[in-house]
């Protein structure tokens, strides 16, 4: 197998004991076992606390090497009451702070540029950083999908449906090369009709 530059975009990440965050850490060290070069743009640690953990406070962003994978964490608003219009603002907050890295490493010269970049949704604004680097490096885009977290909140009334949120969820599943999911009713879809 030739070794591939994999660009990794996903708001959570180790130390995260839970959810997606160890999810993110298999996959990208997975990945690396492999031969391939994996670069991570995460947000800093805050789940389940919601509160950026000790160590990972400040407004910086911070670039480590972690079992073979290069993490850059970026600053993003953790809010301590997360809802509605906190939540949005949380999630895009790390899309615009994942942006300097993530374009960075789209525009670097042909040898280290990314050939496929991975996304985890939830953070469905997110996927719009991962989008707009595998453009920019003429990568392929792959979104795992752990829900479909703008559909959730159709279904519950949380969001107006055909509203904004509903059509940007519609350009994105537009716009991927691959879709993955460990969850049925996900999977089913993932698949076109």
């Amino acid at each position: 197998m030739t070794a591939r530059n994999i660009l990794f975009v996903g708001l959570n990440y180790a130390p995260e004991p839970v959810g997606i965050g160890p999810y993110s850490q298999g996959l990208c060290e997975a990945l690396v076992q492999r031969g391939n070069r994996v670069e991570a743009v995460v947000g800093k640690p805050y789940y389940p606390q919601w509160r950026i953990y000790p160590g990972f406070e400040g407004v910086g962003s911070a670039t480590s090497e972690e079992h073979g994978v290069t993490v850059t964490r970026v600053p993003h608003y953790v809010p301590a009451n997360p809802g509605g219009a906190k939540r949005i603002l949380h999630l895009a907050s790390f899309a615009f702070g994942a942006l300097i890295p993530a374009l960075g490493a789209a525009l670097r010269g042909k040898e280290r540029r990314p050939q496929v970049v991975i996304t985890v949704a939830p953070a469905l604004l997110g996927v719009f950083t991962a989008w707009l680097a595998a453009k920019l490096a003429g990568a392929k885009l792959w979104i795992h999908v752990q829900d479909f977290e703008v559909e959730a909140a159709l279904a519950t009334g949380l969001l107006p449906k055909g509203g904004l949120p509903a059509r940007f969820a519609s350009w994105v599943e537009a716009r991927c090369c691959a879709w993955a999911t460990a969850f049925p009713p996900s999977a089913r879809r993932c698949v076109p009709s």
